[in-house]
């Protein structure tokens, strides 16, 4: 298990085939001791996604261990529900950031005066909520404005009949932590693509992550200039824990989950 200081990249990667048991277990997706992808229903046959949930649980010390260690951690969400592995969580921005920018605007228009006041205890961005999370940890009076911020990002998407599920469970960590005094590390990584083999991330900001504008230009966001990091080809963890089963199992059984997905 991961260590209390451990930052978040290595906590989703050394619990997330754990999380992925615990999910597959809680939506009812396990068949013949097998955790089928969400998308099983739409994958074909050669296609068909998952992993053994006992050789996950296995690797952690068994369930007996993995159902005692997360029902103790004082970070675990879920620990009330026999919930595994839920101290972390990744949060996906939209693909077209124009839309990222018009709810950021939306948004800022919606602050009240005090949450406009407390951010500016931290460093000037655009949107100036976005400093919120430079710092790493959000504990205190930032873990308050950070939870306020967040209600008005929900309102927003309410109002406008947007669904962003990821969101919500990064705003419901965030009451957790405000509600039992915790303290919440969050980490910026910069968009990018994989080709399933390699992760290619373009050149952005070294201080906010954000995507690297024209030469001699400063940050649009931190306004930071001469920081950048260069593009880089990365490895990728893909799909993981996630397997073809066809590849594991054979067509046999392949065919036989598919018989009963049916």
């Amino acid at each position: 298990m991961p260590s209390r200081l451990s930052p978040p990249h290595a906590a989703f990667r050394q619990l997330r085939a754990l999380k992925e048991a615990s999910r597959g277990e809680q939506e009812n997706r396990i068949v013949d001791d097998f955790v089928l992808h969400p998308n099983a229903m739409l994958q074909s046959d050669d296609e068909l996604l998952g992993f053994s949930q006992t050789e996950v649980l296995n690797a952690y010390g068994g369930r007996s261990h993995v159902t005692s260690t997360c029902g103790a951690c004082p970070v675990n969400r879920a620990r009330t529900s026999n919930g595994w592995a839920e101290c972390f969580g990744v949060v996906p921005l939209w693909e077209d950031e124009r839309e990222l920018r018009e709810l950021a605007l939306n948004c800022s228009k919606l602050m009240d005066k005090e949450t406009n006041s407390g951010l500016r205890h931290f460093r000037k961005t655009d949107p100036h909520w976005y400093s919120l999370f430079l710092a790493g940890e959000l504990h205190g009076d930032a873990l308050s404005h950070a939870n306020q911020v967040a209600a008005i990002i929900q309102q927003h998407l309410e109002a406008t009949n947007q669904c962003w599920p990821e969101f919500n469970e990064w705003r419901m960590a965030l009451v957790f932590a405000r509600n039992n005094q915790l303290t919440m590390q969050v980490e910026y990584f910069p968009p990018g693509e994989s080709n399933e083999t390699a992760w290619f991330v373009p050149g952005h900001c070294g201080i906010c992550k954000c995507l690297r504008p024209r030469a001699g230009r400063p940050c649009r966001v931190c306004g930071e200039q001469g920081f950048w990091v260069e593009s880089a080809k990365k490895g990728v963890l893909g799909l993981r824990p996630y397997l073809k089963l066809l590849q594991v199992v054979g067509p046999e059984t392949v065919a036989k989950i598919r018989q009963i997905l049916q």
